[in-house]
């Protein structure tokens, strides 16, 4: 079957929308049908005008509602060939989540937990399926460490090539997405909170140390031990950072920052 049969075939499963003429609900239908597996990756979209009369939609509201799964990778428009449906790439929702979590008070501490969700399950996935060159990969990077610790990013750069090595040796893709959707945001989370104890006497040594008991669980196959002692090297920084003084992270407002009331509370946690 050609490519137009299957376009037919598949558009022509799908139910109209209830409200033909909004936007919105055009759009949720498309996400629907997509989730659904009615639409699939690589498949051609009929043309606007085929699509907008088979949907009976308006040709404006089914314009704006393309426009708007392309701009978050869902669709690709191009030019003389027609709309196809795409894998969505992670960087395609790093803008929304960037503006959305930035915007929180507690940015800092809520990137916090997030890694300590993400970061400790995976090393626990990491001992179990990482290759040898994910193994180097993380190697490599905690080689780096000790040498960047000095300089201007006070070893942050390699700390982080160090847990991206993990997330991949996990080998889960919902994993890895979600991780490198938020990639960016990590990356401040780690350059924060080291310059905030970078005058902490012992405090980056120890942090390599603990990044080094890691690696062995890890290489060694060692589920248990590695989720340990993730956990661990998040608990280290924290004492660190527990002790500093309590201006708002972030740009924060010293009103809402909630830093002090999640420390009475027991939040958990560290970084590197």
């Amino acid at each position: 079957m050609n490519n137009e049969g299957r376009n037919e075939q598949a558009v022509g499963t799908l139910s109209t929308p209830v409200e033909k003429s909004v936007h919105g609900q055009v759009l949720q239908y498309f996400i629907d049908s997509i989730e659904a597996g009615e639409l699939k990756v690589g498949e051609r979209l009929l043309p606007e005008r085929d699509l907008a009369a088979r949907l009976k939609v308006s040709r404006p509201s089914l314009r704006e509602a393309l426009r708007t799964l392309a701009a978050l990778g869902i669709v690709s428009m191009r030019r003389g060939s027609g709309t196809y449906v795409v894998a969505p790439r992670p960087d395609s929702f790093s803008l929304y989540f960037g503006l959305a979590l930035s915007l929180q008070s507690s940015f800092s501490e809520d990137m916090l937990e997030v890694r300590i969700a993400f970061e400790c399950e995976a090393a626990r996935l990491a001992a179990r399926r990482a290759s040898s060159r994910e193994l180097l990969e993380m190697k490599q990077a905690l080689s780096r460490m000790p040498r960047e610790v000095t300089g201007d990013g006070l070893g942050a750069r390699a700390d982080f090539a160090f847990h991206t090595a993990i997330i991949r040796g996990a080998h889960n893709a919902a994993l890895s997405f979600m991780y490198e959707s938020i990639e960016h945001l990590l990356k401040k989370s780690h350059e924060e909170r080291r310059k905030a104890i970078f005058n902490e006497p012992g405090a980056l040594e120890q942090l390599v140390q603990a990044h080094e008991a890691i690696y062995v669980a890890i290489a060694a196959g060692d589920e248990a031990t590695a989720e340990v002692k993730m956990r661990e090297h998040f608990f280290i920084v924290q004492e660190y950072f527990n002790d500093l003084p309590e201006p708002p992270l972030h740009g924060g407002n010293p009103k809402t920052d909630n830093r002090s009331s999640r420390r009475r509370s027991g939040s958990e946690g560290g970084d590197g």
